[in-house]
């Protein structure tokens, strides 16, 4: 799978895994199950895209396994993806605790957000996102 196409799906997995929370929440607040609908069509898209871009490729695999079983090449890249995505992953982690108590604080009372939808993002985001730094960055995988 080319680098370009692979881009691709990084984008598409993580632009419907955007817009599956986004609906989810704007369903919850306005009770319109076309929301809804919307929502749990981009957690399709999801997952598709989730398992051509990671299990297609054989990414999830190479980030998930054990560094004994690993090359010096693929301990370097994978080692390189984790910190990385891990230094992002920590920051996107306290801009979400930072977004949910300014709400609380300055909107209490008139919206009701409920984190855990945005929690399970965020460990699907740890889980991913070292594979999809390799996907994005190295040439043939």
């Amino acid at each position: 799978m080319s680098r370009s196409v692979r881009r691709a799906g990084v984008l598409l997995n993580y632009g419907s895994l955007v817009l599956m929370l986004v609906f989810f929440y704007a369903a919850k607040q306005t009770h319109a199950n076309e929301f809804l609908i919307i929502s749990v069509l981009a957690l399709i898209v999801t997952i598709a895209s989730c398992l051509y871009v990671h299990g297609k490729t054989g990414l999830w695999r190479l980030v998930h396994t054990n560094i004994e079983n690993l090359d010096e090449r693929e301990t370097q890249v994978v080692h390189i993806s984790l910190r990385r995505s891990y230094s992002a992953f920590s920051i996107l982690c306290l801009l979400v605790i930072l977004a949910s108590e300014l709400i609380e604080e300055y909107m209490s009372g008139t919206i009701n957000i409920s984190l855990l939808p945005a929690f399970a993002c965020l460990l699907y985001l740890a889980h991913t996102l070292p594979s999809s730094l390799i996907a994005w960055t190295e040439r043939e995988v």
